[in-house]
């Protein structure tokens, strides 16, 4: 069993009204350790003050 099919079963396991408080987490995640923000990808701090 890979980390996926591990993860779907434990979700399959959990009552209905908990799977939105799931969902938020992931999305906690994501925005934690997902992808960087894109706003300023050449961004450099190479000043010196």
């Amino acid at each position: 069993m890979n980390a996926f099919e591990d993860i779907g079963a434990k979700i399959e396991k959990l009552p209905e009204h908990v799977k939105p408080e799931l969902n938020d987490f992931i999305e906690f995640l994501l925005s934690k350790y997902g992808e960087k923000n894109k706003s300023y990808p050449n961004f450099k701090f190479d000043w010196e003050g």
